[in-house]
């Protein structure tokens, strides 16, 4: 690696053949070399491996590489961060890439005074199937965010933070404040960025955001981590647990509280729509016993501070009884239920009207 780099790129590699040549190359080509790449190749069996040790050979002053056993995006994670030797470090997935410009103008952020601990940036996503682009999820929430509360902000005054999107590659960190509270990655599971996000925002005391920065997210490869439908969904207790025990252990207060739930019941519901049949119940059963693990602080903070739709709070208390979480069992009997709430919803409607 090297010295005097403004900030290093970490990027895992697992068998993304198809498309780690043009992730590489949006780095090789920035207007401005202020960083350094640390490829980890994460036991690829294609040719993941070969390519990225093409790059490191040909400019070993912007990429070094390390190979390890497949351990998964955490440790792969890891692994590099115990190289990272410069001021601020961020991540990338080897199947998404930089726009050209994209070092050249974080640049100007990084290097603002006084110096920020995460700056945030507007990713934009890559649709492969129908071949368009689009905003990042939560733009138009962070911007606003920004937008109300100022340009330098942190999660005492601003709490909504803890409400954008957990993806660490949309954001650049300080790496002394990655030391100073000796931070890793989960290992071992799937959505490994949940704990860390609420993790790094608490710990942040100057966030920043660059509405003219950000990753290409690819979506609809086969590639992704959130393209899985099976046994990878299971993980959301150990994705969110840490999460949980760090804010009871820290004493956060109501809004942080909801923000955290809020993030649980947005996964609750995308993994209802999106789990295997084979995987549904064991999921519920997953998330029930979750349920009863997670401290009713936490809902009494998301219906005081964000004031969530019936639909949430009947899937809550569903999930958490004994009887009623066995109506959610299977997706026929989940979308059955669904569909009673909704038509109960629409008489009430009537009645009132």
């Amino acid at each position: 690696m090297q010295k005097g780099k403004l900030f290093t790129i970490v990027v895992p590699v697992y068998n993304v053949e198809r498309f780690l040549e043009q992730c590489l190359d949006s780095l090789a080509d920035q207007t401005d070399k202020c960083f350094s790449v640390v490829l980890v190749n994460d036991g690829s069996t294609d040719s993941s491996g070969d390519i990225a040790r093409k790059y490191a050979a040909a400019m070993p002053e912007l990429f070094s590489l390390v190979d390890q056993e497949n351990r998964g995006p955490g440790a792969a994670r890891n692994a590099a961060l115990k190289l990272v030797d410069s001021p601020y470090v961020t991540f990338l997935d080897s199947d998404d890439w930089w726009p050209v410009r994209n070092a050249e103008i974080a640049s100007r952020y990084l290097q603002s005074e006084p110096s920020p601990d995460i700056v945030f940036t507007c990713p934009t996503v890559y649709d492969m199937d129908l071949h368009v682009y689009r905003e990042w999820n939560d733009t138009a929430l962070i911007k606003g965010i920004f937008e109300r509360n100022g340009s330098c902000l942190s999660p005492e005054t601003s709490p909504e933070l803890y409400g954008t999107e957990a993806s660490l590659c949309r954001a650049f960190f300080r790496t002394q404040m990655l030391r100073e509270h000796d931070f890793s990655f989960p290992e071992g599971i799937k959505w490994e960025d949940v704990a860390p996000h609420f993790q790094l925002i608490s710990w942040a005391r100057r966030c920043v955001l660059a509405e003219d920065v950000g990753f290409v997210y690819r979506v609809n490869s086969g590639n992704q981590t959130t393209s899985t439908t099976g046994a990878d969904r299971l993980d959301i207790d150990k994705a969110f647990r840490p999460a949980f025990d760090y804010a009871v252990e820290n004493g956060w207060d109501m809004p942080s509280r909801a923000y955290l739930f809020q993030m649980l019941m947005s996964f609750v519901w995308w993994f209802f729509d999106s789990t295997g049949k084979a995987f549904f119940s064991a999921l519920i059963d997953k998330l029930h016993a979750f349920a009863n693990e997670i401290p009713n602080s936490f809902f009494k903070a998301y219906c005081t501070v964000l004031d969530p739709s019936k639909r949430d709070r009947f899937l809550w208390r569903s999930l958490k009884s004994p009887v009623l979480y066995r109506m959610l069992r299977t997706p026929e009997k989940f979308y059955r239920t669904k569909g009673l709430f909704r038509r109960l919803k629409h008489i009430k409607h009537k009645l009132l009207g």
